[in-house]
């Protein structure tokens, strides 16, 4: 029985590396503060770069994920678009130079 009573002192989710994205500061401290009351290690992200970069650092074993879908694509796919745009605009610029 003293095992029990131990265990249930000790925070149930102890030692569990967990990543919060979410765009809401809010949200986003709300849940590190009830994930770490459980005894996790928690790391928050703001967007979908944010994220890849935390997950590569930290290693999570689990994640939460916005509480909206598509908030880490979002930014991940505008990103994406906007380094195409530029990327675009570099080579038509070259064209130009080189014609």
């Amino acid at each position: 029985m003293e095992n029990t009573a131990a265990s249930s002192s000790r925070p149930r989710l102890a030692g569990l590396k967990v990543l919060v994205i979410d765009d809401s500061k809010t949200i986003r401290r709300t849940a590190e503060t009830l994930l770490a009351r459980e005894g996790c290690e928690v790391f928050t992200a703001v967007d979908g770069f944010d994220a890849l970069s935390k997950i590569a650092d930290h290693q999570p074993d689990r994640i939460v994920p916005p509480r909206r879908r598509g908030d880490v694509g979002l930014g991940v796919q505008e990103e994406t678009a906007r380094r195409r745009r530029d990327g675009a605009r570099l080579r038509d610029r070259g064209r130009e130079r080189h014609a």
